[in-house]
């Protein structure tokens, strides 16, 4: 199901600032961006990491150093985004990890050295209601 978007709004979560920062860099430049920072998150207090009156466009989420259960994290904000879709964002460039991610609610999965045309690309593909998986992802 495609999400009608007036304002390309993206909530870009990570666990580093260095990585949230580099991210930052490759978001659309016409996107207004809420970064947090999951660092100290628990499966407890991830409702209120996504701000409701941010309106999300799409959920860009780092879960590559996550102290908790990236697959249960996963689930509740795919739970808490409703039609929101999730774009994970990860170190591992394998096609069985990337297959259990999209599994389990993320819509696009692209590796963490990603670029922006990739990263733009991705964004258009879930917010037409088609699943994106990179072409850099390979059959390990």
């Amino acid at each position: 199901m495609a999400k009608l978007v007036t304002q390309l709004r993206i909530s870009l979560l990570g666990c580093s600032e260095k990585i949230n920062s580099a991210l930052y860099d490759l978001m659309p430049e016409e996107a207004e961006i809420q970064s947090v920072n999951l660092s100290g998150a628990s499966v407890n207090n991830l409702e209120a990491l996504l701000q409701p009156d941010f309106d999300t466009s799409v959920i860009v989420v780092d879960l590559t150093l996550l102290p908790i259960s990236q697959i249960s994290t996963l689930h509740t904000f795919s739970q808490l985004a409703g039609d929101t879709p999730i774009i994970v964002l990860h170190a591992y460039n394998d096609r069985p990890i990337a297959r259990t991610f999209l599994n389990n609610g993320a819509m696009g999965y692209l590796p963490i050295n990603t670029n922006r045309r990739e990263l733009e690309k991705a964004i258009d593909s879930v917010l037409s209601g088609v699943p994106y998986l990179s072409n850099q992802v390979g059959f390990y």
